[in-house]
């Protein structure tokens, strides 16, 4: 992992590492802070929620909220530099990421600091996306009426009838 790290490969790195449980979490993760690479950081981030025990609810529900600010972060500097075709499909990947981790999230009782994260970086679309994902309807209309979007507001209150809400 440290190798891969130094030859700038951080992304295969942040995966070595996330496998390596004698490195503490604390010195992988500033590291690739240091240098400035969300992009390793995340992927690290990912690796470790995905192979965390869902029974230890206090650390998979951090590894949560730090992916998803991470994620968040990295989208923010994808979407300063998204002017090219090649620059919009990588901020689309990296918002289907964004989309399948708070998949993930729902079951957690994290919502509210998630909330507002996606709220705080202007990620509305994926706040009404989570809110929805978690059954959480008000939050959804709420969205959509201070769009004074009443018209897709009362869209997703027929959609939220029709599957028994």
């Amino acid at each position: 992992a440290d190798w891969l790290f130094r030859h700038g490969r951080t992304t295969e790195s942040a995966r070595k590492f996330a496998e390596a449980t004698t490195v503490p979490f604390e010195h992988v993760a500033l590291r690739f802070l240091q240098g400035d690479h969300k992009a390793a950081l995340l992927e690290y981030l990912l690796c470790r929620f995905g192979s965390c025990d869902s029974d230890d609810k206090v650390t998979h529900a951090l590894l949560g909220v730090w992916a998803v600010e991470i994620s968040l972060a990295h989208l923010n500097d994808l979407r300063v530099v998204a002017t090219t075709q090649k620059g919009r499909a990588a901020l689309d990947t990296e918002r289907a990421r964004l989309h399948e981790l708070l998949g993930h999230c729902t079951d957690i009782d994290i919502h509210e600091p998630l909330y507002h994260l996606l709220q705080s970086h202007g990620w509305l679309d994926e706040l009404a996306f989570f809110a929805e994902a978690r059954r959480d309807f008000s939050t959804v209309i709420l969205h959509h009426v201070s769009r004074r979007d009443c018209a897709g507001a009362i869209q997703k209150l027929g959609d939220f009838q029709a599957v028994g809400a």
